[in-house]
């Protein structure tokens, strides 16, 4: 990195890049793990599932991404002895429900007697990430005959409001990193693969009903990612979960880049959702994963130098009692969102950071709202043109914020007329 340039934000404790503070310890919208706050739990968000066998990471995962948990502490975590539910609503596009659920209560699958009702819990739009251990027992056959059994259970649960998307975490994959090489690395990730479908195959022979739905489940709805809580990649897979669970919206986010990045002669960009590092969307230019974690860490070189070098004239931010007032802020759920003039929000909107860097390329970061950062990759001469490019950044936003309304008035709707 050869220059940086800053501008925006606030002094006092740390803040975002917007003057918003940041509480490495919390997550907006999460709820504390007690009947309470589960049952506060909005029944309409979209769901995604945590599953897996007992110490596969599945809590470490969540901690590190939404609850800022540095990776070295998770080794401090108890193992998970109950199912614990936990309410994600930064904005109106990363809204959902993360269950966490303890590696003991994939053994009652066969029991018809249990108290758990499976069908119950596979009803609800959302995805399934199945966590596999790849540090482990290996080959990974408890697993992988776990994951099968959860993966033909939500084939067969009723009607079609039911998870969409099966995604699979070979997770640890840092042991695999420090011993074996990338080669060695992909071969897991394929060997993986091929234990699944010859456990389908098993599976299908021993009931031939579950042959059609299987296939098309199979070709359409499982994904696989390589995992570790210690790099960039746990993000990155989960960033892809969102963005399916989203659906819809990302579609529309996803062509508003593309052409963000046309006008403006840009060779990336992301918008991320700053607490979490979840990127939200992409345009489909195609980037070394090296320059991703670039854009990645270039929102925590924004948090910490607002956090030194903030401007102290903006006004104070609001309580979180008052965050209503704010329609991009929502941490109460979208039922609390009330658009309002854009200037009452507590940050400067011009706040932006430049760096360049060595390869004659420009990092372009600028705020779209008080949890959503547009990060973009550009040349040097395309970045001359930054009076275009700004401009551009402000009708970005201005369609962003009209999303956001519409989606509230669509979830409004849907409410007065249940």
């Amino acid at each position: 990195v050869s220059v940086l340039y800053w501008c925006g934000g606030r002094v006092g404790g740390m803040t975002d890049f917007n003057g918003s503070p940041v509480r490495p310890e919390t997550y907006p919208g999460e709820e504390e793990d007690n009947e309470e706050g589960a049952a506060a739990l909005r029944e309409d968000q979209p769901r995604i599932l945590l599953m897996g066998l007992k110490k596969s990471g599945k809590t470490s995962i969540q901690k590190v991404v939404f609850q800022k948990v540095s990776p070295h502490e998770t080794v401090l975590l108890e193992t998970s002895a109950k199912m614990q539910k936990c309410d994600i609503s930064n904005n109106s596009f990363v809204q959902f429900q993360i269950w966490d659920f303890p590696g003991q209560l994939m053994d009652l699958f066969d029991d018809a007697d249990g108290d758990m009702d499976w069908d119950k819990v596979f009803t609800g739009h959302g995805a399934v990430v199945y966590v596999i251990d790849c540090a482990d027992k290996w080959p990974p056959a408890e697993a992988v005959k776990r994951l099968v059994q959860t993966m033909v259970r939500v084939i067969m649960t009723p009607g079609d409001n039911k998870p969409k998307n099966f995604e699979i975490f070979i997770h640890k994959v840092d042991c695999l990193k420090s011993e074996q090489s990338q080669e060695k690395h992909l071969d897991v990730k394929r060997f993986v693969e091929e234990e699944v479908n010859i456990e389908i195959r098993d599976r299908m022979k021993s009931d031939p009903n579950l042959k059609f739905d299987v296939r098309n489940f199979l070709a359409t709805a499982v994904h696989y990612h390589m995992t570790s809580i210690y790099d960039h990649s746990v993000f990155d897979a989960f960033s892809k979960v969102v963005q399916r669970v989203i659906g819809h919206l990302h579609d529309c986010i996803t062509a508003l880049l593309g052409m963000l990045v046309t006008r403006c002669g840009m060779e990336k960009a992301y918008l991320f959702d700053v607490l979490s590092k979840i990127y939200v969307a992409q345009d489909e230019q195609q980037v070394t994963a090296q320059m991703y974690e670039v854009c990645f860490d270039m929102i925590d070189v924004a948090i910490d130098i607002s956090a030194i070098y903030g401007c102290n004239n903006v006004p104070k931010v609001q309580d979180d009692d008052n965050s209503d007032d704010d329609p991009t802020a929502n941490a109460n759920g979208p039922d609390d969102y009330k658009p309002t003039d854009a200037t009452d929000f507590p940050f400067d909107s011009e706040s932006c950071t430049v760096i360049r860097l060595d390869s004659k390329q420009v990092l372009y970061l600028r705020e779209v709202n008080k949890y959503l950062a547009l990060v973009c990759l550009l040349r040097e001469e395309s970045f001359k043109k930054i009076g275009l490019i700004n401009y551009n950044v402000l009708q970005f936003k201005k369609l962003i914020q009209e999303m956001f309304e519409v989606q509230h008035r669509l979830r409004q709707n849907a409410k007065q007329h249940e």
